[in-house]
């Protein structure tokens, strides 16, 4: 049986348990997590919405509308058998079939097919040597009389780069989904160089995949490996939506290393934060608590108060932006 998911966990399956995907018992594991949690419930609540929303329903095709649409096609190409009386109308009726065949496709088709063909043989015949003829000696390696000449324009023009070529902003986003498909199916390493790539572009997409590289490599090395990812990400892009979220994801690999002191500053700091604001004070009561337990645990502590408690707040060790912003995450 899975163990219970965290809001964060949670983040990761949402699409999994819209749609149906993944593992069945995370699935399970998410559902359930949902249906007790403030926060996870109308989260999941409103994707399936937007996803029955999205959705186009199938209609079906009017009565007897191919058999209209073939009548309509073949009405009038069945030929008069009956001859006009004036010689004009009989010549003006053959020219307007023959007219007719010559714009059908296949009759292009084959016209074009001929010109090429004819063309190439003109192309391929038979020349005398020259200078600048090309022979093929016993070995079989090319060998010319003289320098080959420079190349034609058109064949310049040709190797030159296209105008059609993708710009540099579709080969990031064509990187960054790249990178995302594989942290969703949970290829770790192969996630972490994917947006590792894409963070050093600098383009629109590297705060997202800096943030992203550092919880894969949450996932592959645990917080240990990770949290000094999180913290360069929350320095590099203060005062943006991606630094909120990496001093979330850092304060928690804090709490897990068992770095009490700097989880709860973060944790302090993240209360300014509406979307954070309740989740953070939970987790500041839980330290509380714990901190409590533990002393009340050691000999000759009973009646002491927990670490930190009856302190004031101290701020967090970088600046955070001063109003609340909508974080925008990837997972969904």
């Amino acid at each position: 049986m899975r163990a219970e998911l965290t809001c964060d966990e949670l983040d990761d399956l949402v699409l999994d348990v819209v749609y149906g995907d993944g593992d069945r018992e995370a699935r399970a594991a998410a559902e359930a997590h949902a249906a007790s949690c403030e926060r996870c419930g109308p989260l999941l609540a409103r994707v399936a919405d937007d996803r029955a929303q999205a959705a186009l329903p199938y209609l079906d095709l009017p009565a007897g509308l191919e058999a209209r649409v073939l009548e309509r096609a073949f009405d009038g190409e069945q030929a008069d058998e009956t001859p006009e009386s004036s010689p004009w109308a009989w010549l003006a009726r053959w020219v307007s079939l023959a007219g007719g065949y010559a714009m059908r496709p296949q009759v292009a088709m084959a016209v074009l097919l001929m010109m090429m063909v004819g063309s190439s043989l003109l192309l391929l015949r038979a020349r005398p040597a020259g200078p600048g003829a090309v022979k093929i000696t016993q070995e079989g390696a090319p060998h010319s009389d003289e320098a080959a000449p420079p190349p034609p324009a058109a064949a310049r023009a040709a190797a030159a780069p296209s105008a059609e070529a993708p710009t540099e902003a579709a080969r990031e986003d064509a990187a960054y989904a790249s990178a995302m498909d594989d942290y969703r199916a949970k290829r770790w390493p192969a996630a972490v160089r994917g947006f590792d790539i894409v963070a050093s572009g600098g383009g629109a997409n590297s705060g997202l995949a800096a943030l992203y590289a550092a919880r894969a490599t949450r996932f592959a090395s645990g917080c240990g490996a990770a949290i000094a990812r999180f913290d360069a990400v929350a320095s590099r892009y203060v005062g943006t939506p991606v630094a909120v979220e990496a001093m979330w994801d850092s304060a928690i690999c804090y709490r897990e290393l068992g770095n009490v002191d700097h989880a709860r500053q973060l944790f302090t700091a993240m209360r300014r934060h509406a979307s954070y604001a309740e989740r953070a004070e939970r987790e500041l009561s839980t330290l509380e608590q714990r901190e409590a337990a533990a002393a009340a645990a050691k000999p000759g502590g009973e009646g002491k108060p927990a670490a930190g408690a009856g302190r004031p707040a101290t701020a967090a060790p970088r600046a955070a932006p001063a109003a609340p912003s909508k974080v925008r995450s990837e997972a969904y």
